[in-house]
């Protein structure tokens, strides 16, 4: 027989043998007379259905206390494990970690490349605007979606546009670029 026919007779014997020993226990619940030793030995004349539906009853109680006495408590962390603010994971939970953690920047600073890219951005869509509303035609759709700017809201001065050129991106151009191995 393989190992999993003897485990399977070994969860059978085992529940067969609890259901007897609640079966008795059901009994016992019933004629509860007994155990006041006064010398009264007869059973109560009770169907059979009460027997089976008390030995149920034990049964799943017994189960249901095995079921809670199995589950595991949750793992308990004396030190911070995650920052309150942030979510990110301290390595170190004392107090001296989490100001370590709080001096150091989350993100590093812009490079001056993607400032410049942000600022040529900012300006091809500012550029976008005016032409839209000097062209008479009112704003393009395009344009009307980015009507709204919230990061930066306008300002009391007014800037005045002249038409000029597109201006050519700052930096090494693409001849000049040190090819990558790749």
């Amino acid at each position: 027989m393989s190992a999993q026919g003897h485990r399977f007779i070994h969860l059978a014997l085992r529940e067969a043998l609890l259901v007897a020993l609640l079966a008795a226990a059901a009994g016992l619940f019933i004629n509860h007379g007994l155990l006041y030793l006064t010398g009264d030995t007869t059973p109560r004349s009770t169907r059979p259905e009460a027997y089976v539906l008390s030995t149920l009853v034990l049964y799943l109680f017994v189960r249901g206390v095995d079921l809670v006495l199995r589950l595991r408590p949750p793992r308990v962390q004396g030190d911070l494990v995650l920052c309150p603010e942030c979510g990110q994971e301290l390595p170190d939970g004392t107090p001296q970690g989490i100001e370590a953690h709080f001096r150091r920047p989350l993100t590093p600073p812009p490079t001056e490349r993607e400032i410049l890219a942000a600022i040529a951005l900012r300006k091809a869509v500012d550029e976008a605007r005016y032409n839209a509303q000097r062209r008479g035609a009112g704003l393009d759709p395009l344009a009307a979606l980015l009507k709204g700017d919230v990061a930066n809201p306008a300002s009391a001065v007014q800037v005045v546009r002249g038409t000029r050129a597109p201006e050519e991106p700052k930096g090494p151009s693409r001849a000049e670029r040190p090819k990558t191995g790749s």
